[in-house]
């Protein structure tokens, strides 16, 4: 009776699978099989080219499955290394830069192999000459890094599943987004920064933020020689911050399990309040790990 009924239940799943897969392809959808995220019908060559633009203070940029890279250079440049299919789709009117990675048909996939390591990465890469003055982007990169140095950005850098780094920048206002990567910044300059993190660490070093807002749901922030004068920090696991300057901040700190809120060496269990007038503050609130804060004249 059992194996009558598994049997029943097999054959089910199997019509409603095969009624399913025929919708998809009649609504244009593409059967592949893939191998390293690949189909196999597919050239596994790249292709490598530039595309001309000139000056430009807006800039664009969508792009699903290609490292966005946005870097100092001699000259405003676009450079590719992709599949031919993903050879960026650019338009520039006046001063304002787009820049999508085209789309493609679904595809229903049956098999797939995965040989990330064997792959050679694709990417679209953006220079800029040296002292630009700011430009205002709104960058969207579905699985693949973001990464911007040298440049001065302010507006928006958003990517779903990988990481965004950020060096050498300087900006008056910036929301950065990683819905399953970490954000990375080093060496830079802001006035009013907001970081979000869906899974993964915040990791803040050797910056000066005026402003700064970050949230790390189900991760980590770390904030190492840095200046601040206010910031408001929520993370699931441990917050450590370390500042250069004095210990002039009007602190509100938060574990909401009890653990360790460690202020220059003095350990408080739960949380940590003080008020020292100077405008200066830090509220930061972790909900299951330890809070750090130490600082360093230097």
């Amino acid at each position: 009776m059992k194996k009558k009924v598994l049997l029943i239940t097999t054959c089910a799943l199997i019509v409603v699978g095969a009624v399913a897969v025929k919708i998809s392809i009649g609504m244009g959808a593409i059967p592949v099989v893939k191998i390293g995220g690949e189909s196999v019908e597919e050239s596994q060559n790249m292709v490598r080219g530039n595309i001309d633009i000139s000056e430009f203070d807006t800039l664009t940029i969508d792009a699903s499955t290609v490292d966005v890279r946005i870097l100092e250079g001699d000259a405003y440049k676009l450079e590719y290394n992709v599949k031919e299919k993903y050879v960026p789709e650019v338009s520039q009117d006046g001063k304002n830069l787009t820049v999508k990675q085209p789309s493609l048909k679904a595809e229903i996939t049956f098999f797939s192999m995965d040989l990330t390591a064997c792959k050679e990465e694709s990417s679209y890469t953006i220079t800029v000459p040296k002292d630009t003055a700011p430009i205002n982007v709104d960058v969207k990169a579905s699985t693949d890094d973001v990464v911007i140095d040298g440049v001065d950005v302010n507006g928006k850098v958003v990517s779903d599943t990988d990481s965004i780094t950020l060096s050498n920048v300087s900006s008056s206002d910036l929301y950065v987004k990683s819905s399953t990567g970490k954000i990375k910044l080093d060496y830079s300059e802001f006035d009013k920064l907001e970081l979000e993190s869906s899974t993964d660490d915040i990791i803040v070093e050797n910056c000066t933020i005026n402003d700064l807002a970050a949230d790390s749901s189900s991760d980590k922030i770390t904030l190492n020689n840095v200046k601040l004068n206010t910031a408001n920090l929520k993370a699931l696991d441990d917050i450590v911050i370390d500042i250069v300057g004095q210990n002039d901040y009007s602190l509100d700190l938060t574990s909401s399990t009890g653990e360790d809120i460690i202020v220059e060496g003095n350990t408080a269990e739960g949380s940590f309040k003080s008020d020292n007038g100077s405008g200066k503050s830090i509220t930061a609130k972790s909900s299951t790990g330890e809070i750090k804060v130490s600082f360093a004249n230097k």
